[in-house]
């Protein structure tokens, strides 16, 4: 194994991540890469499961993904059955795979030494250009279907901007130029007006600067709190900046004002009552069999006219209790292997910017099919290079023995 697979791997992202932008969508040059994508996702997926001792919140995954291929199976070998609307009978699958499988993929390469923190920050800006091309593609998109009745929609690219921030940690060492790309993602996300995508994101960003003066502390080798006062200076900057740009969109944005009013009022865009009128069906079935294991791939869209746009929920109804309590488990590890990682490490902040962002979006989105290529490889990568604090703790007390 070679680096040659590693930037062919992230060569195919690229060309079919600009699908819409340079080409259009669905032709034959998006098919063929997404092809040759799931060809190599599924073989370093299996890879890592034969050749390494995966983390537990790996090992949960890998039982996960093998459990969705058999649902996701089903309606490709039999049909999908009456839906509210079109679907691919392979949908299902496709997204599961494309969300989770380039984790195991990237922990790979990360175990190889084929990533490294400086491939990191040349990736970030590779994959930055290439969100950006997707917001405008989808905001093109977006309006295009109002046929010229609106002249601003919510634009759910937010959220594929938000999930490069679990990358942002690698600038460090740089604190100007990490808060001027955190400043950028930030700024997509409020244009995009995706309120799910604007609170994650922000929870984020504050989760970040927090860890980061500590990461100052712990890990500027030679120069303790070295850059400690320039990231002071730049976070004073940047409060400034989102608080002008909020003001500036509330006053010049009528939608962006509404956005925010509903939201104040307790306006969830109908998910309050989605949520009860799925839960309630899911509870009154009298098939023991379904509520253990669901009812299929995409049963959301056969029973109802749209998905949960709540994991737990969807999960629920799609695969059952006892899926859902493995997903559950996996989060539990994921939380327990963020608060085992060393203090201020680049590697905890990795994990925990993708906690908050994606354990975030179980409860008013979908998660666990939409994780993007930026993120798995962010935690891909923190996977691979994963310090415990117990670890750390007995390194310095060698070091002080000797």
């Amino acid at each position: 194994m070679n680096k040659f697979y590693f930037y062919l791997y992230i060569l195919l992202w690229v060309i079919y991540g600009l699908q819409g932008s340079l080409y259009a969508h669905g032709n034959f040059i998006s098919v063929g890469a997404l092809a040759l994508v799931m060809v190599m996702s599924l073989y370093y997926f299996a890879y890592a499961i034969i050749h390494y001792k995966l983390p537990k919140p790996l090992k949960i995954l890998s039982l996960l993904t093998a459990i969705w291929t058999i649902y996701g199976l089903e309606p490709i070998l039999f049909g999908t059955g009456q839906t509210a609307f079109f679907i691919q009978p392979f949908s299902y699958l496709k997204n599961i795979y494309m969300s989770l499988l380039p984790i195991f993929v990237f922990y790979v390469f990360s175990k190889k030494g084929f990533i490294t923190e400086d491939r990191l920050r040349w990736l970030f800006v590779l994959f930055l250009i290439i969100a950006i091309f997707n917001y405008y593609d989808y905001q093109a998109s977006a309006l295009a279907a109002f046929e010229g009745e609106r002249e601003e929609v919510t634009n759910n690219a937010g959220y594929v901007v938000v999930s490069l921030l679990p990358l942002l940690p690698v600038f460090w060492r740089r604190p100007i130029l990490q808060y001027i790309l955190l400043g950028v993602c930030l700024l997509f996300a409020l244009m995009g007006m995706k309120r799910g995508a604007i609170v994650s994101g922000f929870l984020c960003s504050i989760w970040m600067i927090l860890v980061s003066f500590r990461q100052d502390k712990y890990e500027r080798s030679g120069k303790k709190g070295g850059n400690s006062f320039i990231r002071l200076l730049a976070t004073i900057a940047m409060v400034g900046a989102v608080v002008y740009i909020v003001q500036y969109l509330l006053s010049t944005s009528d939608y962006f004002s509404q956005r925010v009013s509903s939201t104040m009022e307790g306006d969830y865009s109908g998910r309050e009552s989605i949520y009860g009128t799925y839960f309630n069906w899911f509870i009154n079935q009298t098939d023991v069999i379904r509520l253990l294991f669901g009812n299929g791939a995409d049963a959301t869209l056969r029973y109802f006219t749209n998905y949960a746009h709540n994991d737990w929920l969807e999960i629920l109804i799609d695969n059952g209790v006892i899926v859902a309590l493995l997903y559950g488990a996996y989060w539990i590890s994921m939380i327990v292997m963020l608060l085992k990682g060393k203090r201020g490490s680049t590697t905890m902040l990795m994990f925990g910017c993708f906690v908050i962002i994606y354990l975030l979006k179980t409860f008013f989105s979908m998660s666990y099919n939409s994780v993007t290529v930026y993120a798995a490889c962010a935690i891909g990568y923190a996977f691979a290079n994963f310090q415990s604090r117990k670890t750390n703790e007995n390194s310095e007390v060698s070091t002080r023995i000797h």
